[in-house]
């Protein structure tokens, strides 16, 4: 299975350049009373903050210079100790944008930056009144009332100028940001006086999490390349969406038929990517069972025609090798497991050489010494590494080569620790690497 997940991961990599749809740019920079000879200049993608483009070097002329190919979306200058200000790649390949002290700027050759850099000016100048204010309230709250007041209009003001700007430049990236970020509107019927009414929250909650993306411009490819799209993603997939891999499921595949009826499959295809890469190689039960779905209810169906064959093929072999496994399969009867009788066995896959099964391995030794009689839960230890004549534990320890679970139980240990939690049938609670999910996997079956 290991060959299959790096062929994986190359070839989704692969995909990722391939998605990324870059235009070849020239900009040039004057950034007045610096004193640094080197700028740095980051961008996002997706999940990727903070990803350095490139360092530029300061010309005899004073200038620094951006060339090469790179994708539609917000970038940002920075020297060597803090932020310098920010600006967008969009459809004008050869501009220049002069930095002045105190927020000056001048932009040629690019009305969208223009329209950019201004919006970020008198944002950043909001935010800097604002803070003063706030600061002289707590120095003098006597004046509390009349600088509230002042900070409120000063809101206000914006919120006009906001509006004001959206009409003037509705293709602008701002505007395009601004509009997609904006969560749905909450229905009335949902609420009373005021507060949400108790015997309506899922309900509400569901309302929200299937209009969470009505707002969003999934034809801006833009939006991507900036830092908000990903951070909305994750709010609707943590925050909004009950976790549960079937809930997480339904609520990627809800996404993934906006996204795609909306606009086309960029943003469908990176998330599905973006998963489809990470899931192989996170060995919990809530990944491999969410990793299963996708393939089985997206790939399989049809719903991502970039994936080639053979990585449609990997996908397969993947989750063949995973199924037997997942919560609510038999576990094998290793050494006539099935003999023991307890309300839950825990079965401790570890390696003597392994590094990081010693981190945090008191909290399996808390579990043993302070839960296991609580809970009427068995610890077997199996050793895949050396072989080694001491048990190391206080509990029940096997020895057992990893070509013997593969050949005569079908159980393939790719890395260690690895920690399955049975129940009294010896069939899958959950899978897991770390110690202190013992406790909380059987505490939450406890409470069902």
């Amino acid at each position: 299975m290991k060959k299959y997940i790096i062929f994986l991961f190359f070839s989704l990599f692969s995909s990722f350049i391939l998605l990324s749809q870059t235009s070849n740019y020239k900009v040039t920079f004057w950034i007045h009373e610096i004193e640094d000879s080197t700028i740095y200049v980051y961008g996002s993608y997706g999940e990727k903050e903070n990803l350095l483009l490139d360092s530029l070097q300061m010309r005899e002329d004073g200038s620094f210079i951006l060339e090469g190919e790179f994708r539609q979306g917000i970038l940002l200058i920075t020297n060597s100790f803090q932020k310098l200000f920010s600006f967008i790649l969009d459809k004008n390949p050869v501009f220049s944008i002069e930095i002045y002290p105190h927020g000056y700027y001048e932009v040629k050759g690019c009305e969208e930056n223009k329209h950019y850099l201004e919006y970020q000016k008198i944002n950043k100048e909001l935010k800097q009144l604002a803070s003063q204010y706030e600061k002289e309230i707590r120095e003098n709250p006597k004046l509390k009332d009349s600088l509230t007041n002042l900070i409120r209009n000063k809101n206000l003001q914006f919120s006009q100028y906001q509006f004001s700007f959206f009409e003037k430049y509705p293709n602008n990236l701002m505007t395009s940001l601004m509009g997609s970020m904006q969560n749905p509107k909450p229905n009335p019927k949902y609420f009373h006086q005021g507060k949400l009414i108790k015997s309506k929250e899922l309900e509400y909650a569901y309302d929200i999490r299937s209009r969470y993306w009505e707002n969003f411009d999934f034809q801006d490819q833009r939006i991507l390349s900036t830092p908000y799209f990903y951070k909305k993603f994750k709010t609707y997939i943590d925050k909004i969406t009950m976790q549960t891999s079937d809930s997480v499921y339904q609520a990627m595949e809800d996404f993934v038929n906006t996204a795609t009826q909306k606009g086309d499959t960029l943003y469908s295809r990176y998330i599905i990517d973006l998963y489809l890469s990470k899931l192989p190689l996170m060995p919990f039960s809530f990944n491999e069972n969410l990793y299963v779905q996708i393939v089985e209810k997206m790939i399989n169906k049809g719903k991502t025609p970039w994936l080639s064959p053979s990585e449609i093929e990997t996908h397969n072999v993947n989750i063949e090798a995973i199924k037997p496994f997942l919560p609510g399969k038999e576990f094998p009867n290793i050494n006539n497991l099935y003999k023991i009788d307890s309300k839950y066995t825990i079965i401790y896959f570890y390696s003597s050489t392994c590094e990081s099964c010693k981190k945090n391995i008191e909290d399996l030794f808390d579990f043993y010494n302070n839960f296991s009689k609580k809970y009427n839960a068995n610890i077997i230890s199996i050793n895949v590494g050396e072989k080694t004549d001491k048990n190391p534990f206080e509990w029940t320890n096997w020895q057992i080569a990893p070509e013997t679970l593969k050949k005569e139980y079908g159980i393939d240990i790719i890395r260690t620790p690895e920690i399955y939690i049975l129940d009294r049938d010896k069939k899958v609670l959950n899978k897991t690497v770390i110690y202190s999910h013992i406790k909380k996997a059987i505490e939450d079956w406890e409470n069902l």
